[in-house]
């Protein structure tokens, strides 16, 4: 046992490495994490000074505002005012929570290597645009939606142990630690809180039964799931569905079957059908896991390993045929997206014999029926929505592949290209981040200048990576932050990126593009998905 603390400790450090090296690559990226949308609502920076206990005064006044009209999320809506008070502040914490479901989720997939670490932080960053734009860019969406993973995470870490280990925590720190998790996890996401609480509820229930004795900590958790449950439903805000202009409940249940069917394709469309930088590893960790188990095992089951085997290999073919005539075939979709997931569970049950990665297996494909099924019958659901189930399948992909390719060691050759791979993937999205970063330095310098002259009309560059951010030309937000003497009396022109670099001589000849999307008075935009937080756009 002596001789392995040096190796131990050598790990950490290493991993310690990685963690920082990451951190500070996820700050430059940041850089191109602009303001925009209605967190322009929550930008008071250049409207005055402010007091150290000012955000968290400001903090606490917006999420009772929106408890007592809009809705629970009392932490969500307490992180973005708070953050966006200071852009240093605000990218600290974005990158670090970032940080934290890297290094968790790496954990747990049971990976040690740097050309894994690399790949999973690849896989991490580069999000399909749409979905990056709303749960990285926009820091409104981020704060509802990022944090419940960071916190599901460290709850499975502690589940896992349990369960994998019989670690269980009987003293009273770690059952305080879990009832303020379960509590804290439930205050940010409606689908996440009921989720959570059929969750810690069937794992405290399945630990009883299995070790015949009640866990402390698993029983604080529900309790805490429970409790933030009930405080995040009781919010009066709720009773104002479907007047408030920001989310609309079915009024029969022929309308609930079309927002169900809508919701659905959205979110396949998202997370499998257009997804391929994951879909395809887990199709390919799912076809070696079951070629192996074939292979090594005899007591293998054949007919279910055959099957999925078959059905992994089919799934990327039926994805790309439901991309193109998915609108017809909403029955096909479900069959063939509820199939993907049986194959999962078939998979980590038939031929995965390591205990943890089949319990981390089982628990994801679980966990994504559970915590799905009560976004498809909500109105609106966003992009923004579909961040903590990519996290969920880029989890059980690396553990497919490394569950296929442990021991391996002629494979370890690959490693640099693999490397390599994922780097260049990072140095994409960096490119990606900071041009829009750097634009949208331009525009806070264009705007400005056009303040101090008395411009009433404003023309800026729209983004060169526009689909990298969400509500970018959210004018009505922007002319209440900058205003004269009533909000809006600021107009602004938006002009595409590859115009504007052409000089005014280009744009000014070509007729002035259209904004995307104005936005009524309660801060809804026209024509476009509502803001995440539901306010009326006001000065801060």
């Amino acid at each position: 046992m002596e001789s392995l603390r040096p190796t131990a400790l050598a790990n950490r450090k290493r991993l310690l490495l990685w963690a920082v090296l990451s951190y500070c690559l996820l700050l430059m990226l940041s850089y191109g994490f602009p303001v925009s949308g209605d967190d322009w609502t929550f930008s008071p920076e250049r409207l005055g000074s402010y007091t150290v206990l000012d955000p968290f005064v400001r903090g606490y006044e917006v999420s009772l505002h929106h408890y007592l009209t809009t809705n629970g999320r009392l932490l969500g809506n307490f992180l973005v005012t708070f953050a966006m008070f200071s852009k240093v502040v605000r990218e600290l914490l974005r990158c670090g929570i970032i940080l934290g479901i890297l290094f968790f989720a790496f954990r747990l997939s049971g990976c040690r290597s740097l050309a894994a670490w690399l790949a999973f932080f690849a896989l991490l960053i580069a999000l399909p645009s749409n979905l990056a734009a709303e749960a990285y860019a926009w820091a409104s969406g981020f704060c509802n939606y990022v944090p419940p993973t960071l916190l599901f995470l460290l709850y499975v870490s502690f589940v896992r142990r349990v369960f994998c280990e019989d670690r269980h925590r009987r003293e009273w720190q770690w059952v305080v630690l879990l009832f303020g998790l379960g509590f804290c996890s439930q205050l940010f996401v409606e689908n996440f809180t009921l989720g959570l609480c059929v969750l810690s509820c069937a794992v405290f229930v399945t630990d009883w039964i299995r070790s015949r004795r009640p866990d402390p900590a698993l029983a604080a958790h529900l309790w805490g799931a429970l409790v933030g449950c009930a405080v995040m439903f009781a919010a009066p805000g709720y009773q104002n569905v479907g007047t408030e202009g920001y989310r609309s409940v079915a009024a029969s249940l022929e309308e609930l079957l079309e927002v169900v069917e809508a919701n659905f394709q959205r979110l396949s469309l998202l997370l499998t059908e257009e997804n391929d930088t994951v879909i395809l590893p887990l199709c390919f960790g799912g076809i070696l896991s079951c070629c192996r188990a074939l292979r090594e095992r005899p007591e293998t089951k054949r007919l279910p390993a055959w099957g999925c085997i078959l059905y992994f290999t089919a799934f990327p073919l039926v994805c790309y045929g439901l991309r193109t005539f998915g609108r017809y075939l909403f029955p096909v979709d479900f069959l063939a997206n509820f199939g993907f997931f049986a194959a999962i569970i078939v998979t980590a049950i038939f031929c995965v014999r390591e205990k943890s990665a089949r319990f981390l297996l089982l628990v994801c494909a679980g966990c994504f029926l559970i915590f799905i099924a009560p976004l498809l019958i909500v109105n609106p659901v966003g992009a923004r929505n579909a961040y903590f189930f990519d996290v969920l399948l880029l989890l059980m992909a690396v553990t497919l592949l490394r569950q296929a390719l442990q021991g391996r060691t002629e494979l370890k050759r690959l490693a640099p290209a693999l490397a390599l791979a994922a780097l260049l993937l990072l140095v994409g999205n960096l490119n990606i981040y900071y041009r829009n970063g750097k634009v949208e330095r331009l525009r806070v310098q264009l705007i400005e200048e056009a303040m101090e002259r008395g411009d009433r009309e404003i023309y800026l560059p729209d983004y060169p990576y526009s689909n990298y951010t969400h509500g970018a030309n959210h004018t009505r937000a922007m002319g209440r932050y900058y205003y004269y003497k009533k909000p809006g009396d600021i107009d602004f022109t938006f002009i595409p990126y590859q115009l504007w670099v052409q000089g005014p001589e280009a744009w000014q000849e070509t007729e002035a593009p259209e904004d995307s999307g104005t936005v009524s008075e309660t801060g809804e935009e026209a024509e476009t998905e509502a803001p995440e937080t539901g306010l009326e756009l006001e000065t801060t």
